[in-house]
């Protein structure tokens, strides 16, 4: 086991909280390489390499950052002398072209609200398929997995294959519900 300490700018109270402006993104490191995994915003594609944050290398935001393969923007923002604005600017590298993008910032909130659901499920034939990229929100987790074990069932499929290879963590809330769906001990 391995534990993370994440620094927190102090907020007075919830609503300073909305007014932190993230980029709508989320990353794939590889080694020193940062690129955009998935976007609310359609210039950006999955894949894109990421150069440079507001002219600033990517290399200096990874130093400060715990880097999983996946993580948010908020994730690696905040470990940058919690580095929130209200727009920014991306140098992106697309193929063998290089261009800078202006990126409007958006609350945690509307950002969660917006991008691609962190559960994707898929019905295959006799087996059903769940992708969870994350752990928050574990009610409707449990909600739509169990949806999908009755409709496996119901098709006759007897496996479930619960995808979690690209899930940094997230809330323990509810977990011990979401294990009972496998298990009844």
């Amino acid at each position: 086991p391995h534990f993370r300490f994440v620094c927190c700018p102090y907020l007075e109270n919830d609503k300073d909280v909305k007014h932190l402006k993230l980029l709508p993104v989320t990353f794939l490191c590889i080694n020193d390489t940062l690129m955009i995994d998935r976007s609310i915003d359609s210039r950006l594609k999955r894949g894109d390499r990421v150069v440079k944050i507001d002219g600033i290398p990517t290399d200096d935001f990874l130093k400060y950052t715990y880097r999983d393969r996946f993580f948010s923007a908020s994730h690696m923002l905040s470990n940058y002398h919690f580095y929130f604005k209200e727009s920014y600017n991306l140098t992106i590298e697309r193929g063998r072209d290089c261009f800078d993008l202006d990126i409007n910032g958006i609350s945690n909130l509307e950002f969660s609200k917006k991008r691609t659901p962190n559960i994707l499920v898929d019905l295959k034939q006799g087996y059903g398929y769940i992708r969870i990229n994350e752990f928050k929100n574990n009610q409707e987790i449990i909600r739509r997995l169990s949806a999908l074990i009755d409709q496996v069932k119901r098709n006759g499929g007897q496996t479930i294959v619960l995808d979690i290879r690209q899930n940094a963590g997230g809330t323990g809330e509810d977990f011990d519900e979401l294990i009972s769906l496998f298990c009844d001990k």
